[in-house]
């Protein structure tokens, strides 16, 4: 290749620099790739640049391609090219809430740039490192990382990164309820990033001033900015930032007990992590999913999304044992070939200390490796505890409401037959001496049976059903639309394990007439003998 025709490569290079994330910069890099006569260091160079736009798209494929950068990197002995490469590779670990992973190939790269003399590398390396350490939660560790890469950006005047740098920090101070100085930190972001029309880096500070503002219950305020993120991400196709800003809105929307807003966009935001991978934010939707459901009486589902959750949480934990175990053995494959070339190069007495050595690396390592397997054992344990716990805490919350309406069905039994008897008693004194009575009898009895109030209290009745078994006459009326409101009753009262006795008392009817209406009921539902009514509205109540 020429030197012209180099100088423009890397020119092009420079210039995919000022892209903001989208998939013409990917396009472009992608088109790169399939240029004959690259060189191995300029597709190294291309992979890297290709790992670093796709991290907020598609965190494996990010690590794809820096792992096949670092390859290169290693082949080429090109320290520039590992340290970048393991940026890469932290980064997009980072994103998928692994952050022993992140941690070690980012400490690797700020050792990289350190030796090649990349100060701007260096800080890079090191903000990404400060974000782990706010996804530990350590905040505090954050900041002195962020502090220490903003001296950096500052003196070799990266004023992008300063930007950057400020609204992690915002961030941070957040955490820390230290809301003043996180808003001036954010503001100023803010500022910066509108000045360079860098639209990511605005679409973040948003989404932080957003958190801020939900942490001083300004909900309104909080909505709108996440709503303004939101259109940004979309723009520039942050899937990662579209998946956090989801699931920010939707704990927001809840706080503002606008729970259906908050259950519809649960469910978008789990798709979108469940493609890209990102299950930090996917435990946080599964979470708000299960408060939702509970907050709106429908504890099937709730229980649901809590059992979603625990198992991520442990296919998590169980993944990160099968990593730790992955390590391990290359470790010892490299001890290994390591006594290999040993036992060439130096006497028996040597070979068998090194071996001896080999073997106490071995146990340890396998030691290490039973204990992380113990841990996360009784880890597992604990959580299906808690996970009994709140299945119980869930049915016997639903089996309270079930009693609870039973007895407001028996308090209308017993009212509807006080009514009764004393419209008998009525009827009773009607028939006796005394005619001068007799208007005011007359009028006395149009109230008593009035059935208006009747109405109301089976409307009352039906409102306090459907809010604990939602939906459940929808989906029968979807089934049979031609039950009739008196059947709704029966359904109800039958759903609810009334015996005949205490439904007949309930309708007014006697225990014969309510086994006659279950058996048309059946025969309408075109039920076989063989299923009962009760297993069949069960399954209905899904």
């Amino acid at each position: 290749m020429s030197h012209l025709a180099k100088t423009g490569f890397f020119f092009f290079f420079f210039f995919l620099l000022r892209l903001p994330v989208t998939s013409n910069a990917i396009d472009s890099l992608e088109a790169v790739l399939q240029r004959p006569g690259l060189s191995d260091k300029e597709t190294a160079i291309a992979l890297n640049w290709l790992g670093y736009h796709y991290w907020i798209i598609d965190p494996v494929q990010s690590i794809a391609y820096g792992t096949r950068a670092k390859a290169l990197g290693k082949m080429l002995s090109d320290v520039e090219v590992l340290a970048f490469a393991n940026r890469v590779i932290g980064v997009a670990y980072w994103a998928m809430a692994d952050y022993d992973d992140a941690s070690n190939y980012l400490f690797s790269a700020v050792r990289q740039y350190q030796a090649a003399g990349d100060e701007l590398g260096e800080a890079n390396a090191l903000m990404n490192l400060g974000l782990v350490s706010a996804g530990l939660e350590q905040y505090r560790r954050a900041l002195g990382q962020y502090f220490e890469a903003l001296s950096i950006f500052e003196r070799v005047g990266a004023e992008s990164r300063v930007a950057t740098t400020f609204t992690k920090i915002g961030s941070a101070y957040s955490m820390l309820r230290r809301y003043d100085s996180a808003a001036w930190y954010l503001q100023e972001a803010h500022e910066r990033h509108s000045k360079a029309s860098f639209d990511y880096g605005i679409g973040e500070v948003l989404n932080r001033k957003g958190v801020l503002a939900a942490l001083q219950d300004d909900y309104e305020q909080a909505s709108k900015l996440f709503h303004e993120s939101i259109f940004i991400g979309l723009d520039v196709n942050d899937q990662h930032g579209l998946a956090k800003n989801y699931a920010d809105l939707s704990m927001t929307y809840i706080q503002m007990d606008r729970l259906v807003d908050a259950q519809s966009l649960l469910h978008l935001g789990v798709d979108i992590a469940q493609e890209i991978g990102v299950n930090k934010w996917l435990e946080q939707m599964f979470l708000g999913l299960r408060q939702v459901y509970e907050l709106r009486g429908d504890y099937k589902q709730s229980l649901y999304y809590y059992d979603q959750y625990v198992k991520l949480k442990d296919s998590l934990q169980d993944q990160q044992v099968i990593n730790n175990l992955v390590r391990f053995e290359t470790e010892l494959a490299t001890m290994n070939q390591a006594q290999m070339l040993a036992e060439k190069e130096q006497e028996v007495v040597t070979n068998r200390l090194i071996a001896g050595v080999a073997v106490l690396c071995t146990i340890v390592i396998v030691l290490l490796a039973y204990i992380l397997i113990v841990r996360t054992r009784i880890a597992a344990r604990e959580r299906e505890r808690r996970g009994v716990e709140e299945r119980e805490r869930l049915n016997q919350e639903l089996e309270y409401r079930n009693k609870e309406l039973a007895s407001y069905a028996l308090n209308l039994a017993q009212k509807n037959q006080i009514f009764e008897d004393l419209q008998q008693e009525i009827q009773t004194v009607k028939k006796e001496p005394g005619a001068t009575t007799l208007p005011k009898i007359n009028n006395l009895e149009r109230l008593v049976t009035k059935k208006d109030q009747v109405d109301r209290d089976w409307d009352d009745f039906k409102l306090r059903f459907q809010h604990i078994h939602e939906g459940f006459f929808d989906r029968l009326l979807e089934l049979n639309p031609q039950l009739t409101s008196n059947e709704l009753r029966l359904i109800a009262l039958v759903k609810l394990n009334f015996t005949l006795k205490e439904i007949g008392n309930i309708l007014g009817i006697s225990p014969q007439s309510v086994k006659t209406a279950r058996y048309r009921l059946k025969k309408k539902l075109n039920l076989d003998p063989e299923n009962t009514l009760n297993e069949f509205l069960n399954s209905v109540d899904r």
